[in-house]
């Protein structure tokens, strides 16, 4: 069975690297006979907004990762088309979301001034980056070198786009959001259509998170551009005020504050104005005693995969070559007592908790786990022939985990948050 390398992400109830391509915009000057806009120059030179990518961890497991994205402007040929790039590799699906940014912002602001390249960068140039998650931060850069928006220090956001600048989803919120809180970044945008796996987060016992960082979803650039700006919206900008107002009393006083009548009116009120603020969507259901106590079908899934990760990478590696050191450590004592019974463990903790969409998928992993841990008491038998069909078995059981863990990937609402 090859290890799932997987995006962890999480229900809200009742709520590698290529080198980079320069992207080209079409002439300004055929663009602004179309539209009728004057050609007009930046506003300004330079600008950073947080960015929440996904990162390797390792072994199969996936975590967040909170970057600065820098945007600045320099001269090019006098008369050539803007032109946007990543300064350093990237990979392809990164560089894909770059194009996608870069026709957002065009069709906004079609005269696009000439004459000038635009170069993305990462605070953090060693470490590979990838994935569409920087996709919408791309775009509101650039968005703000011709605007001359300046945006909120503590503001990360993460999301894919489209050229119309619709906001697509993503993988690996949960982490994000962790890595944002980190950062301590006051507020974070996501895409809308992640709303229903904050719920995981929730059950998780992560519920902190969505008081520590406002969590906001967007549907669209211009939404993302509404909250992460320095000048909001007016009511943006109260509904903002306001439950930060909360949260620090409740900092202060205790979480039993924000259930007073005086709390869930204030609640009210920012939902009022911002229907889209999930972090309030959260507390006022903790209001109401109706906090989500299972996974999501999505979050079902990747806990699942999390589970058997590292047994997954001991087995693989072990069944590659069984006279090496591999072999030797996944028939030793102490792979079962490690190993084992950590992915033993994680199932245990996460099985009353899972949606019952994935029980195929649960049953299949519980039974590779169990063969997986009687091969050092099979080997021990010492017959060859023995220790060769339960070895078979064990990868039937492997093919099977991976059988049903397609079939649930083959559901469009789980592949769309796989990527």
């Amino acid at each position: 069975m090859t290890p799932q390398r997987f995006v962890s992400t999480v229900v809200l109830a009742g709520l590698v690297a290529t080198a980079s391509p320069v992207v080209h915009a079409q002439s300004s000057a055929a663009l602004s006979a179309e539209s009728g806009e004057a050609q007009a120059g930046l506003k300004q030179n330079l600008n950073k907004l947080t960015a929440l990518l996904v990162a390797d961890m390792g072994g199969g497991q996936l975590g967040g990762e909170a970057c600065d994205l820098i945007i600045t402007a320099v001269p090019g040929h006098s008369g050539d088309p803007i032109s946007i790039k990543f300064n350093q590799e990237v990979g392809d699906m990164m560089s894909t979301g770059l194009e996608s940014a870069r026709r957002a912002v065009l069709v906004r602001h079609p005269a696009a001034p000439t004459g000038q390249t635009l170069e993305i960068s990462f605070a953090d140039k060693f470490t590979p980056k990838d994935g569409p998650s920087a996709s919408l931060a791309v775009a509101m850069l650039f968005e703000s070198l011709i605007t001359g928006d300046a945006f909120r220090k503590d503001c990360a956001v993460t999301g894919d786009i489209t050229s119309d600048g619709e906001v697509r989803p993503i993988g690996g919120l949960p982490a994000k959001i962790r890595a944002a809180a980190k950062k301590e970044c006051g507020v974070l945008c996501f895409p809308k259509d992640n709303e229903n796996e904050l719920g995981d987060m929730i059950v998780d016992g992560d519920m902190r998170l969505l008081m520590q960082v406002q969590v906001v979803s967007v549907a669209t650039l211009d939404d993302a551009l509404a909250v992460a700006k320095q000048e909001r919206p007016d009511g943006v900008a109260a509904a903002m005020s306001a439950l930060e107002e909360l949260l620090t009393k409740a900092k202060a006083e205790g979480g039993a504050v924000l259930k007073t009548p005086e709390s869930k009116r204030k609640l009210a009120g920012v939902l009022e104005k911002m229907p889209n603020h999930m972090s309030a969507r959260a507390i006022q259901l903790y209001t109401q005693g109706k906090l989500p106590r299972s996974y999501s079908l999505i979050g079902s899934l990747t806990r699942l995969d999390n589970a058997i990760a590292e047994l997954n990478a001991t087995f693989d590696a072990a069944s590659s070559n069984q006279r090496g050191a591999a072999w030797s450590e996944l028939i030793s004592p102490n792979t079962l007592d490690n190993v084992y019974l950590r992915a033993r463990k994680n199932l245990g903790q996460i099985r009353t908790k899972l949606h019952p969409d994935v029980k195929r998928y649960e049953n299949a992993v519980a039974r590779y786990i169990q063969l997986l841990s009687k091969i050092p008491h099979i080997v021990e038998t010492k017959e060859r022939a023995s220790v060769r069909r339960y070895l078979n078995e064990c990868r039937r059981a492997g093919d099977q985990v991976d059988s049903e863990r397609k079939s649930l990937l083959s559901r469009p609402e789980i592949r769309d948050l796989m990527m």
